[in-house]
């Protein structure tokens, strides 16, 4: 793991029974290209670990310098920021997001207050 994610400490961001992805995207109307590259987090230990492994897949484009922590954008998305350098070596934000997955509770009562099913 990245000396920037040692010792850092999740809480109060996933809720427990829910699940969760990580992608590059602030919208949560992004469309997943393939469901191969598509996994789910279901534990704040396991955010750590998809970051470390997502910083590390990009190391190519973006090398991870220091981890500088997250913010809350909505009730379900956090944004998670790094600082790196790019292809240029020149120093750069890089953002990951958290987006919580609409349950299908959620999604059958949105559907009837809409009339739709």
């Amino acid at each position: 793991m990245h000396k920037s994610f040692e010792g850092v400490t999740l809480s109060g961001i996933v809720k427990p029974g829910e699940t969760y992805v990580l992608c590059e995207n602030l919208d949560s109307t992004w469309q997943v290209e393939s469901l191969d590259y598509l996994y789910t987090i279901r534990s704040e230990a396991e955010i750590l670990v998809a970051l470390d492994m997502e910083m590390t897949i990009i190391s190519e484009i973006f090398q991870l310098i220091k981890y500088l922590g997250f913010r809350r954008v909505s009730e379900d998305c956090h944004e998670f920021r790094m600082l790196c350098y790019d292809e240029e070596g020149t120093e750069m934000i890089f953002s990951l997001y958290l987006h919580r997955i609409t349950t299908l509770e959620e999604k059958l009562r949105a559907e009837r207050e809409n009339g739709v099913y």
